[in-house]
């Protein structure tokens, strides 16, 4: 695992990436949301609650599952020319 410089809300698991709509599209802000303060912050701002972001990875049967089932319905439904 990488190492972290500085303790931001950019790498603190509490804080997320905040989007916007944009007329017909989303987008995205440079501020982020923590979850533990409930606020939106900075990318550059910190606290003394700062946490290491943890990978999650969601690998369950099921997934893999839909995913196929997803893919046979797509191909189904291209017609072949």
């Amino acid at each position: 695992m990488r190492t972290v410089k500085t303790k931001t809300c950019k790498n603190c698991h509490a804080c997320h990436v905040f989007y916007t709509r944009y007329w017909f599209q989303y987008g995205l802000i440079l501020k982020h949301y923590c979850n533990r303060h409930n606020r939106l912050t900075k990318l550059t701002a910190c606290c003394k609650d700062w946490q290491r972001k943890k990978p999650e990875f969601d690998l369950s049967k099921e997934r893999f599952d839909a995913a196929e089932e997803n893919i046979r319905y797509i191909l189904e439904h291209i017609p072949e020319d």
